[in-house]
């Protein structure tokens, strides 16, 4: 693609959405953002904060995206024609990578909101505005509930879901699919996480719900902490063996923009993931060494007899984020490696 036309960006001010703004600069793209009003600041100094965050991060000055104040789920997006008008002029792609990441349904109606109806939305100004060239950030679990190999391929298998989210953006990639004129290049990301040099995050949620609750149980008194070699004792309903297949923001963001710049990736799905996925027990022996934690023990998958009030308040925590922890399913990525040969996630 052309670096004189540019790229509509949605979800700029997400954690995958300021990396794939970044990334996008660095190459020098032309960048159009599409973001809401918050109720602190307006879209544009959100974007310029966030552009003055990796200015600095990075010791070096970025390009200034163009900024349009909008909001998925509002018809022709809340922009004005000569919004559009812009849009249609100086950009050839949409990378939609705005999402709702609610597991239950709000009162508001997310994630259906934002996800469906928000991409329904886009879909129609897209096409009214000239945009036939789509980008869509999925994710691996819209295979919901099945297990065994998931391959990208893979989409409609009339499975059963293990919350709203999951739900949800597997309507939405169906509905981009199903609509004449677009031909999506889909990529699916599994469990994204912080950084792979900085561990810098900016979204808390999925492996940091039990990184909190681990560092809630390092405050507890001291009778309870290595301190007085008193062990906190916590079982969990686990064998510690269950894989978690995580991947760092960083490395999703470059990987879809490299896909994005080489004509040939049009079209196809891309399942972003890892190669060598961790254990719980990983998970949980780094969590104790740091935090000076003991007593965190795996009793097996087997019901918990007779919990203590600390491991009802535990489950009870983590509830939402339960079906990932019996281990995710097994993900192919033949298509990403076929296109990104030299270019594998880290090992974490």
């Amino acid at each position: 693609m052309p670096l004189g036309r540019g790229v509509l960006l949605t979800g700029a001010t997400g954690l995958l959405g300021q990396y794939l703004l970044k990334d996008l600069l660095l190459k020098a793209v032309p960048v159009t953002v599409l973001v809401r009003d918050s109720k602190k600041n307006p879209a544009s100094q959100r974007i310029s904060q966030i552009i003055g965050d990796w200015e600095t991060r990075l010791g070096q000055k970025l390009p200034q995206p163009s900024v349009l104040c909008g909001e998925l789920g509002q018809k022709n997006l809340g922009l004005t024609p000569t919004d559009k008008l812009w849009v249609s002029r100086n950009c050839q792609s949409v990378i939609h990578s705005a999402a709702n990441l609610s597991f239950r349904q709000t009162p508001d109606g997310e994630p259906w909101k934002s996800n469906v109806e928000g991409t329904a939305c886009l879909i129609d100004f897209c096409k009214s505005a000239g945009l036939t060239e789509w980008h869509h950030i999925s994710t691996a679990f819209v295979c919901g509930k099945r297990t065994g190999i998931i391959s990208e391929s893979d989409l409609d298998h009339c499975q059963e879901f293990n919350n709203s989210y999951e739900a949800s953006k597997f309507e939405a990639e169906k509905l981009l699919r199903g609509t004449n004129g677009i031909n999506p290049t889909v990529y699916r990301p599994s469990v994204i996480v912080g950084d792979s040099k900085t561990g810098h995050t900016t979204t808390f949620t999925g492996l940091y719900r039990f990184c909190e609750m681990a560092i809630r149980l390092s405050r507890l008194p001291p009778i309870q902490t290595k301190k007085n070699k008193e062990p906190v004792n916590l079982r969990i309903p686990l064998n510690g063996d269950e894989l978690w297949n995580v991947v760092p923001v960083d490395w999703v963001s470059k990987a879809i923009i490299r896909l994005w710049s080489q004509p040939h990736s049009k079209g196809k799905t891309f399942n972003l993931v890892s190669q060598n996925p961790i254990t719980t027990r990983k998970i949980r022996d780094i969590g104790m060494k740091l935090l000076g934690l003991q007593g965190f023990d795996f009793a097996g998958s087997e019901k918990i007899e007779n919990p203590s009030e600390l491991e009802r308040i535990f489950l009870d925590e983590i509830r939402d984020y339960w079906p990932y922890l019996c281990g995710n399913p097994v993900f192919s990525n033949i298509n990403t490696i076929a296109e990104l040969p030299d270019f594998l996630p880290p090992v974490l």
